[in-house]
């Protein structure tokens, strides 16, 4: 087989240049490098109880401990942790109502949410973050949220809080 000219020639080149790409990703043969994994959702359900009450200007903190899942050789998954609250309701039992899943944010006067913090599956190390209560809230009982998301999969636990006026 004869190629000549210049279109004879740019397609041979793209025949060689695709058969070359297909065959150097076909032949990474190495296994998957395995990796000790953390669970940052195991920590939301241990939180410790809240404190009897807050005030405006009170911030809450919250860390997560990740926890060893195992060892996995698949790929590492990021983790966003996020803390926040919401409210005021007029009683602990209005704010009971929201705890349930789904966990959505009702229409409420105020919405607060801390920084949130992102991981990663193969990471042991401890995060904090905070939310604070701006000075001019209102009195009432809220609802404090603690989210971790993997993958799109949300593990989420919320507790009543009380809020006095200062």
């Amino acid at each position: 087989m004869r190629i000549t000219g210049r279109a004879g020639l740019a397609g041979l080149l793209a025949v060689l240049f695709v058969t070359l790409a297909l065959s150097l990703t076909s032949c990474d043969s190495r296994p998957a490098t395995p990796h000790q994994v953390y669970d940052y959702a195991a920590s939301i359900f241990t939180m410790p109880d809240p404190a009897p009450f807050y005030r405006p200007g009170d911030t809450i903190m919250r860390t997560w401990i990740p926890k060893p899942a195992g060892i996995s050789t698949a790929p590492v998954k990021m983790v966003e942790l996020t803390i926040g609250l919401y409210g005021p309701f007029a009683s602990a039992n209005d704010a009971a109502k929201q705890l349930r899943p789904p966990l959505e944010t009702p229409p409420t006067s105020l919405r607060v949410d801390g920084k949130s913090i992102t991981v990663n599956t193969w990471t042991n190390q401890p995060e904090t973050a905070m939310v604070t209560f701006p000075q001019t809230v209102a009195a009432g009982v809220y609802v404090l949220t603690v989210d971790v998301v993997v993958d799109g999969k949300v593990s989420a636990k919320a507790l009543p809080i009380t809020c006095k006026s200062s």
